[in-house]
């Protein structure tokens, strides 16, 4: 069923793809593991013609690290290929809008029991402001551990 529904996709995508200069279709839709989760929202696919690779990336930044990695992506999608379809990775920097953005990071909130555990640490320390961070601090860490 998985295998008649990926034949049937690709058969979708192959005009498309063929159109933007992608003789292999399954460049397009395994490009995600090609090029790894965390490159994949900001690197697109831009064509492949003439063994030249063009890629489409959100940022500097992204440039800048595609460009340092270019041998080792080139070689990712030859062995992919199994032949040597690139030899030439060429970055342009657009309008690309990155597929997703990050998560922000949840703010974590201590709990009663972490806040118990840390006060139990800081009977001791005598300047109140100073204990209050440290309980603050310290009931954090907690949280971090469970």
């Amino acid at each position: 069923m998985a295998r008649l529904l990926a034949q049937n996709i690709q058969k979708l995508m192959k005009p498309m793809a063929l159109k933007q200069g992608f003789a292999e279709v399954q460049l397009l839709s395994n490009w995600r593991s090609i090029i790894g989760d965390q490159a994949y929202p900001y690197v697109g696919l831009k064509s492949l013609k003439n063994k030249k690779l063009l890629l489409e990336v959100s940022d500097s930044a992204w440039a800048q690290e595609v460009r340092y990695m270019s041998s080792f992506l080139a070689e990712k999608v030859n062995a992919y290929f199994g032949y040597k379809a690139v030899e030439r990775i060429q970055v342009v920097q657009s309008g690309f809008k990155p597929k997703y953005e990050a998560p922000l990071p949840k703010e974590n909130k201590p709990t009663e029991r972490s806040i118990y555990e840390a006060e139990k640490y800081t009977c001791i320390v005598k300047d109140p402001v100073l204990k209050q961070r440290l309980q603050n601090f310290g009931a954090l860490l907690h949280l971090d551990q469970n």
